[in-house]
């Protein structure tokens, strides 16, 4: 969440470089994460971005 605080969006490959996980892993959490209302997707495919939900 301070990577987004900090940058105002993050991508999947963000992900993976901080928390040296793989694609799958770091799709997973994202996906939780936008599940759990914490962040909003913007985009599909790999151009896609998360915000922080307002």
């Amino acid at each position: 969440m301070a990577f987004i605080l900090e940058h105002g969006e993050i991508q999947n490959k963000n992900v993976q470089d901080l928390l040296e996980i793989k694609r799958t892993a770091s799709l997973n959490l994202l996906n939780s994460l936008v599940a759990k209302n914490f962040i909003i997707q913007i985009g599909k495919g790999r151009g896609n971005k998360y915000i922080l939900k307002k």
